[in-house]
Formats: C-alpha cells, sequence, structure tokens
C-alpha cells in the first residue's frame, strides 16, 4: 500500500472501544459539558465512547499534524509508514 493510501486509511479509520479508561479520563468527560475534538472520525468516536450524552463540536484546525507525502517516488523505496514518519 502506498504511504498516501496509508495516511487516507489512517484518518478515516474509525476506534475500537476499550475495556477501561483511565479514571482521570472518565472523570473529567463526566463532568463537562462539551467536548472540542478534530473533525477526524476517530477523534469523533473516541469522544462519543467517553461519553454519549456530551456535547461534542469539532474542527478541522484540531487535527494532528498531517504526514508529509512525498510528490516523487524515492527510487521506489517501499518502507513501513512508521519509518516514512521519522524520515
Amino acid at each position: 500500500m502506498e504511504f498516501k493510501q496509508w495516511v487516507e486509511k489512517y484518518d478515516n479509520h474509525g476506534v475500537f472501544e476499550e475495556i477501561t479508561y483511565p479514571s482521570e479520563t472518565i472523570e473529567k468527560v463526566t463532568n463537562t459539558k462539551i467536548v472540542v475534538t478534530s473533525d477526524l472520525k476517530r477523534a469523533i468516536q473516541s469522544a462519543k465512547l467517553l461519553n454519549q450524552e456530551v456535547k461534542i463540536t469539532s474542527d478541522p484546525l484540531l487535527r494532528e499534524t498531517e504526514l508529509p507525502i512525498p510528490s516523487m517516488k524515492l527510487l521506489k523505496l517501499k518502507l513501513k509508514p512508521s519509518i516514512w514518519a521519522v524520515i
């Protein structure tokens, strides 16, 4: 899979519900009236998993820094996405 496709798949992927969450996180989310997230699916789903009743506001400005995608094939070099992230 090309790196660009991997990034797109990662950005559009959801999250898995955990069995437990840190108690400090649960306490903060339980006592809040609004959660602000990025507009990525995984961020919104995370907020909903922690508190289904809370109002969620999302904005693309809150996204993680995007990984650079090389515009040219570097000698057709194929590396794992974690390696490309470091390069």
